[in-house]
């Protein structure tokens, strides 16, 4: 069922303030599926200011109230095969005080279209909504570091310069655990000793 109500939500963000001699270069954000020099895609270096990049998007959502839970899990899963950037749900109460959800995905222009029509033929909804975004995502680095127990790919994001987020990747840590049988939790944090290590050579 489709309710096109207005949520009022402001889901962009204002872009920092930038000086007379900012410079504006084609960047790309490694790993997260971006290709270099896309035109709506830009770094934005305007003295210290952050280095981020921003990226113009689109958000489609449309608001179910009427599918099985595990018919909405497949569509996300279909969503993400046909291109969009992320997909979530959010629970959400309707008119009539229905119980609900709000299927969002995040996506470029060039899978716009496709991805509405997936939304159309494998969802109940007759509408759905496309709102206009910025992201503004950090620097991100994959490195692999070595552990006694095996590798285990990560990622850093970096501000600046500077390592501001580090993670171990949770499949390579759940199948390490799996197969020497290693509890979940070590094999994470015996990871997570050796990226800080690697860390700080970044």
């Amino acid at each position: 069922s489709d309710h096109d109500h207005n949520h009022g939500h402001d889901h962009g963000e204002a872009a920092p303030k930038a000086a007379a001699a900012a410079t504006v270069a084609p960047a790309a954000s490694a790993g997260t599926g971006m290709t270099a020099g896309s035109a709506s895609e830009v770094e934005v270096e305007v003295g210290a200011e952050p280095d981020w990049t921003v990226s113009s998007l689109f958000v489609i959502e449309a608001n179910i109230d009427d599918m099985p839970a595990e018919h909405t899990a497949y569509t996300l899963e279909r969503l993400l095969a046909a291109g969009a950037r992320d997909v979530w749900m959010t629970p959400c109460t309707m008119k009539k005080s229905r119980s609900a959800v709000v299927l969002s995905c995040l996506t470029d222009a060039a899978h716009q279209a496709a991805l509405l029509q997936l939304l159309f033929t494998e969802t109940t909804t007759i509408g759905a909504r496309v709102l206009p975004v910025q992201r503004y995502a950090l620097k991100r680095k994959e490195v692999t570091v070595t552990t006694h127990l095996g590798e285990v790919r990560c990622k850093l994001a970096t501000l600046n310069g500077r390592v501001v987020n580090a993670k171990p990747e949770f499949d390579d840590c759940a199948e390490i655990a799996r197969t020497s049988g290693t509890p979940l939790a070590e094999v994470r944090r015996v990871a997570a000793e050796q990226l800080a290590i690697a860390a700080r050579d970044v």
